[in-house]
This record gives structure tokens, C-alpha cells and sequence, in this order.
């Protein structure tokens, strides 16, 4: 009879992040500190977000440092919440500048959320500061949780 032994999630992902390193650790042997072997310049960046709920509202916090607030648009349509902007990228190739390592995402983003009957789309307020963006969905009456007195037959004579 065989047993089943339970995968542990993140040790199979420390496989490939190990893998990762020695490649990396090889190809910097061979060609030096340049240019990324797996470089990440030109895929797709998708700002992080945390969505929290309370009985009021859902609060969603979304981290976009360099993003300015003119370059953001956040949209609701059909009940689908529309957030996009572009990060600019803040270096200029040429002039005698060789640029070593670029980690740093930028370009277009967008994201975009389905909101449940429950929130009241029309008090949605949105507030970016210090390159975070923290979007309040406030719940409508009807999905609030509230108190129910309860009484006994006595008290309602």
C-alpha cells in the first residue's frame, strides 16, 4: 500500500528560486554582472493591492510609487471597477549611458474589479498619496449589518 506524504507549497517554489539563483550565479560567471538573463523589462506590471472589508465598506490599498496622480484614472462601469495609469520610465538610454540592471517596472497597468451588488457605486471615493492609492466602496444601507432587537411576547402588548 502506498502512502500519501503532503507537498509542502513553498519548499517545491524554493526549488525553483534556487535554480533561478544558480542560473544567474552561472551566466554572471561567463558574461559578467550584464545584461539580465532573465530580465523582466517589458512584461506586463500590475500594481499590488490589499483589499480589506469592514461591515461599512471595502477599503482596496494599492501601491503604485512613481505613478503620478495625473497619469491615474480610476472608472466604474457596469459594475466593474477600472484602475489603470502608466508609470513613466525615469532613465534615457544613449548620451554614453549604459545601464547595467533595470529591476524597476514601468509603462501601463491596469486592473480591473468586479463589484458586488452590495457596494453603493455612487459614494466610491479614491485618494492617492505618497504612491498609494486607497479606494473606499462604501456597502449600501441594505448590505450593512445592523442590530435586530429582539423581544419576548410580553413586550410586544
Amino acid at each position: 500500500m502506498m502512502s500519501l506524504t503532503p507537498i509542502n507549497r513553498l519548499r517545491a517554489l524554493d526549488v525553483f528560486s534556487d535554480l533561478t539563483r544558480q542560473l544567474e550565479r552561472l551566466f554572471e560567471e561567463v558574461h559578467g554582472n550584464w545584461p539580465e538573463p532573465f530580465a523582466s523589462v517589458g512584461e506586463a506590471w500590475i500594481p499590488p493591492m490589499d483589499v480589506v472589508e469592514t461591515d461599512d465598506e471595502i477599503r482596496c490599498t494599492i501601491e503604485m510609487p512613481g505613478v503620478s496622480k495625473e497619469n491615474l484614472e480610476v472608472a466604474v462601469q457596469d459594475r466593474t471597477l477600472r484602475i489603470s495609469g502608466t508609470k513613466m520610465a525615469e532613465h534615457e538610454e544613449g548620451g554614453g549611458t549604459a545601464f547595467r540592471r533595470i529591476e524597476r517596472r514601468f509603462g501601463r497597468f491596469a486592473r480591473h474589479l468586479r463589484l458586488p451588488d452590495r457596494v453603493d457605486i455612487d459614494r466610491i471615493t479614491a485618494n492617492y498619496e505618497n504612491g498609494v492609492l486607497t479606494l473606499i466602496l462604501p456597502k449600501s444601507e441594505s448590505a450593512r449589518a445592523r442590530q435586530i432587537p429582539v423581544t419576548t411576547s410580553d413586550e410586544t402588548k
